[in-house]
C-alpha cells in the first residue's frame, strides 16, 4: 500500500518539466535566472517596461532641428547612415549645434565591410554624430582639434551632459539634455548672430516648439554652450547660451502592437515607464495601443510623483499607462504601490540604479544588450533582444509551463489514487492483492512517468492567453483538479477491480494470471488516460488532436513496449512475476476495460466545464 500511495516519478518529472521550460524561453531570447521565476511568470498582472530599445527600435534618426532664427531644418537620410543632408544648414545656431552633437558625446560611427553603418555607443548619442556628419563636420578631426578638458556625465536626475573642450585656446561648454533641464540653466538665447538675454515669452516659445515636436512621438532634445574662462565644471552648467532644439525618432518595434494587444485579452496591464518627456511617451503609448486616442489624462510625471503620499500613489497607480520623467527611485515607488494591491509586478530595467526596483518586483526582468551587470546580476529574467514582445513569450511560456504541471500532477496522482484503493479494496474484499510490490514500482517508475513528461511538454490550451492571470494564493490541487483525479481513479478502481474478479473468480484463472491482467489493465489504462490528459477542458481522445503531440506518441510506444517485454520476454516476465497473456478472452477484456477510464476523464471534463466555467 505504501509503494502505491507514492508518485516516485513527480520530483524527477517536475525537475525535468521547469528546466524544459527553461530552455524553450532561452530559445524564444528569455533567460530564466531562477526556476521558481517560472511559475511567477505566469501569474503577471502587471509589466512595467521602458520605452527606449524595449518597445522602440533603440534606432535613432533625426528628423528636425530646430532653431530660434531658421525656423525648422527637415534632416534627411535613414539609419545610422551619414549620407543625407539638413535643409537650410546654414544659419549661425546651426554651427553650434553640429558641434555639441559631435563633441557632448561619447558614441562613435563605425562602417562594417559590407558598407552598413553602425553606432558604438548609445543609440542617442550616435544618431547625434550622424547629423553631425551630415551637417559637413569631420567628427573625428574635430574631436582632436577640440580635446575635451572637463565632463559632467548625464544622470537621471539633472537629465543632462555637459563636456568642456578646448578649441583655439579658448573654453567652450557644450550641454545637451531634456528641454526643461537645459533651459534651467539657459541666461541667453542665441538668435542668428546675435546672443542675448533669455525671456519668458522666449522659453514659452521654446516650450511650445519642443511639444508640438514631441506629439509627433519625436525624442527633443534642447542644446546650449557658452564660453569659459576657465574650464570650471562647477560653473559649467550656469548661464549658458540656448541654440535650439533637435527631434529625433525611435519608431516602435514592429512585434510590440500585437504584444500588448495580447497582454490586454489576457489580462495583464502595461505601464510605460521611461525617462522621456510626457508628450513623446503618450504619442508612441497610442501608436503601439497602448492608450487609446480618447485618453489624454492616463500619465503622471516623475514631479507629480515627487509630490504625492504613497496612499496617493496607491490610489492611481493600477489606472496609469504611462509614467515620464521617471529617476530609477521612482520606479521603486511604483512597483511597491502595485503590490501593496496584491499585482505580480514585472519590471523591466537596464541600469545600476535600477537593482532595488528589480529586486523589489515579483520578477525584475534586465535588458541583455544594454543592461549592466549590476541589472542583470539582481534580475530574475534576462531579455537577449531587449524586446518588449519576449516578455510576452517569457509570460505565455510560463502559463504553458504550470497549466502542463497541473497536466501531469493530475496524472500521477489520480494513478497513485486508484492504485491505492484497488489494493485497499481488494485486500477488504478478502480477494488477495492484484499487484506485487515490483508491479506497482515498474508502474510508478517506468510506465507512468513517460506520458507524465509528455504531459509536461505538452502545446498550449487554446485560450492560454485569453484568461485573466491565475492567483498565486490559488492552490495547485483547486476543485477542477480534485474532482478529474477523483472522477479517474473511481474508474481507474473499477476497470482494474473488474478485470481482476472477473479472471480470478469468474473465470478461473490462476492467480499470478489475474495479476497480470490486473496490471495490464492498469498500464494500458494509464497510457490511454494520458492523451486524454492533454488537456482540461478539450475533448481529445479519438479526434484529430489525439496524436498531435509527438512526445506523447512516443510515451505510449515506449510504456507499451516495456509491459509487452516484462509479460513475454523470458526470464523477465519471471523477475516481474508476470504470466504472459494468450487467451483471446482475457486480452480482449484488458483493451476494453483500459478505455474506460479515459473515457470517463473526457466525460468528467466537458461536464465540469459546462457545469461551472461556461
Amino acid at each position: 500500500l505504501a509503494v502505491a500511495a507514492v508518485p516516485e516519478g513527480l520530483p524527477a518529472v517536475m525537475t525535468l518539466v521547469l528546466a524544459i521550460g527553461v530552455m524553450e524561453m532561452a530559445a524564444e531570447n528569455a533567460i530564466v535566472k531562477k526556476l521558481a521565476a517560472v511559475e511567477t511568470l505566469g501569474s503577471t498582472t502587471h509589466i512595467c517596461t521602458d520605452k527606449t530599445g524595449t518597445l522602440t527600435q533603440n534606432e535613432m534618426t533625426v528628423r528636425y532641428v530646430r532653431t530660434p532664427s531658421g525656423g525648422c531644418h527637415k534632416v534627411k537620410g535613414e539609419g545610422y547612415s551619414p549620407e543625407g543632408d539638413i535643409e537650410n544648414a546654414n544659419v549661425p545656431e546651426m554651427e553650434w549645434i553640429l558641434k555639441i552633437s559631435a563633441l557632448c558625446n561619447d558614441s562613435h560611427l563605425r562602417k562594417d565591410e559590407n558598407g552598413v553603418y553602425s553606432i558604438v555607443g548609445d543609440p542617442t548619442e550616435g544618431a547625434l554624430v550622424v547629423l553631425a556628419y551630415k551637417g559637413g563636420l569631420d567628427v573625428q578631426s574635430l574631436r582632436e582639434e577640440c580635446p575635451r578638458v572637463g565632463e559632467i556625465p548625464f544622470d537621471s536626475d539633472r537629465k543632462m551632459m555637459t563636456t568642456i573642450h578646448k578649441c583655439d585656446g579658448k573654453y567652450y561648454a557644450m550641454s545637451k539634455g531634456a528641454v526643461e533641464s537645459i533651459l534651467a540653466v539657459s541666461s541667453y538665447i542665441q538668435v542668428g548672430e546675435e546672443v542675448r538675454p533669455i525671456t519668458e515669452e522666449d522659453r514659452k516659445k521654446i516650450i511650445e516648439t519642443a511639444n508640438s515636436m514631441a506629439s509627433q512621438a519625436l525624442r527633443v532634445l534642447a542644446f546650449a554652450y557658452k564660453e569659459m574662462a576657465e574650464p570650471d565644471e562647477d560653473t559649467a552648467e550656469k548661464d549658458l547660451i540656448f541654440v535650439g532644439l533637435v527631434g529625433m525618432i525611435d519608431p516602435p518595434r514592429p512585434e510590440v502592437p500585437g504584444a500588448i494587444k495580447m497582454c490586454k485579452t489576457a489580462g495583464i496591464k502595461v505601464a510605460m515607464v521611461t525617462g522621456d518627456n510626457p508628450i513623446t511617451a503618450m504619442a508612441i503609448a497610442k501608436e503601439i495601443g497602448l492608450v487609446e486616442d480618447h485618453e489624454e489624462g492616463t500619465y503622471i510625471t516623475g514631479a507629480e510623483l515627487e509630490r504625492m503620499t504613497d496612499e496617493e500613489l496607491r490610489k492611481i497607480v493600477k489606472d496609469t499607462k504611462v509614467f515620464a520623467r521617471v529617476s530609477p527611485e521612482h520606479k521603486l515607488r511604483i512597483v511597491k504601490a502595485l503590490k501593496y494591491h496584491n499585482e505580480i509586478v514585472a519590471m523591466t530595467g537596464d541600469g545600476v540604479n535600477d537593482a532595488p526596483a528589480l529586486k523589489m518586483a515579483d520578477i525584475g526582468v534586465s535588458m541583455g544588450l544594454r543592461g549592466t551587470e549590476v541589472a542583470k546580476e539582481a534580475a530574475d529574467l534576462i531579455l537577449l533582444d531587449d524586446n518588449f514582445a519576449t516578455i510576452t513569450k517569457a509570460v505565455r511560456r510560463g502559463r504553458i509551463i504550470y497549466d502542463n504541471i497541473r497536466k501531469f500532477v493530475q496524472f500521477l496522482l489520480s494513478c497513485n489514487l486508484g492504485e491505492v484503493a484497488i489494493v485497499f479494496l481488494a485486500e477488504l474484499f478478502g480477494w488477495g492483492s492484484p499487484f506485487r510490490p515490483i508491479h506497482l514500482l515498474f508502474l510508478n517508475l517506468l510506465t507512468d512517468s513517460f506520458p507524465a513528461l509528455a504531459l509536461g511538454m505538452e502545446g498550449p490550451e487554446k485560450d492560454v492567453m485569453e484568461r485573466p492571470p491565475r492567483d498565486p494564493n490559488e492552490p495547485l490541487l483547486d476543485r477542477k483538479m480534485t474532482f478529474l483525479m477523483g472522477a479517474t481513479a473511481t474508474f481507474i478502481t473499477v476497470a482494474v477491480l473488474s478485470v481482476y474478479y472477473l479472471v480470478k473468480y469468474v473465470w478461473q484463472f490462476p492467480h499470478d494470471v489475474a495479476q497480470t491482467a490486473a496490471l495490464a489493465t492498469l498500464v494500458i489504462a494509464e497510457v490511454v488516460r494520458g492523451f486524454a490528459a492533454r488537456s482540461e477542458k478539450e475533448w481529445i481522445l479519438f479526434t484529430p488532436k489525439m496524436f498531435t503531440n509527438k512526445y506523447m506518441n512516443w510515451a505510449v510506444f515506449i510504456s507499451i513496449a516495456l509491459l509487452l517485454l516484462a509479460m513475454y520476454l523470458p526470464g523477465i516476465d519471471r523477475v516481474m512475476q508476470l504470466n504472459p497473456v494468450k487467451d483471446i478472452r482475457l486480452l480482449t477484456t484488458i483493451v476494453i476495460a483500459s478505455l474506460l477510464p479515459a473515457l470517463a476523464l473526457e466525460v468528467a471534463k466537458v461536464w465540469y466545464g459546462r457545469r461551472y466555467e461556461s
